[in-house]
């Protein structure tokens, strides 16, 4: 409990220093954001998001190739899913129990994934 207290103190201390100590004419909030809007930040932003498009599609593509109607199935969903959105003990344990096969899901099982997918598209 004091190891949580001391690290609680700790972390406001820090927020406390980076938000309103200026060092020089201003804060490290004020240095960060400064050189966040550089010409070489924002190329660096750019190249990291072109990295993350490109490995998200290569991840993709070979999801297509194990699960392809389910890759498709959520390619064509434009909205995010709803986080209200409830499902029962046996849907939940089922999927569990295809997330922990280690073998290629059977038919039955892919047939009730893609249709706990499109039940929670509509």
């Amino acid at each position: 409990m004091i190891k949580f207290i001391l690290g609680l103190v700790g972390m406001c201390a820090l927020a406390y220093v980076f938000f309103f100590v200026p060092f020089g004419e201003m804060t490290l909030y004020s240095h960060f954001v400064g050189i966040s809007r550089t010409k070489e930040a924002q190329a660096l932003g750019d190249g990291v998001k072109t990295k993350v498009k490109r490995t998200t599609k290569n991840i993709s593509r070979k999801l297509k190739d194990t699960v392809p109607d389910l890759v498709d199935s959520m390619a064509d969903e434009e909205a995010t899913p709803d986080a209200a959105t409830e499902h029962s003990a046996d849907d939940r344990s089922a999927l569990k129990q295809l997330i922990d096969d280690k073998d290629e899901p059977s038919p039955e099982d892919r047939q009730a994934l893609l249709k706990l997918i499109q039940d929670k598209s509509r």
